[in-house]
């Protein structure tokens, strides 16, 4: 399964730099693409880590479930994944509050 996701850095205290190190490390998933780039989300211009992903895990809820420990490790509210299957804006296990839907006029690719 290849996938993108989109770590937003607006109120982050990683830097980029820690972040995309943090990336190419997880256990379980190729990083086959990274870059940095510049994103919105709600009406704040938002520098942003695009990074597409591979995996041998077929579950989507696996994804689901490592995606939320990646928010918890990385201090984020959320991070959206989407690929050709799904679009998705997965939530860290402690947030608390309003969620927002997945948009795909928000989302970045690479």
């Amino acid at each position: 399964m290849t996938f993108t996701i989109n770590i937003g850095l607006l109120n982050n205290p990683k830097t980029a730099l820690e972040i995309m190190a943090y990336l190419k490390t997880l256990r379980g998933y190729e990083l086959l693409q990274l870059t940095q780039s510049s994103g919105s989300y709600h009406d704040l211009i938002e520098p942003t880590i695009v990074a597409e992903l591979e995996t041998k895990y077929i579950l989507l809820s696996k994804v689901i479930a490592d995606v939320e420990n990646i928010c918890s490790v990385l201090n984020q509210d959320c991070i959206a994944i989407s690929n050709d299957q799904f679009d998705l804006l997965v939530y860290g296990i402690k947030h608390v509050g309003f969620k927002d839907k997945f948009d795909e006029e928000y989302f970045l690719t690479i």
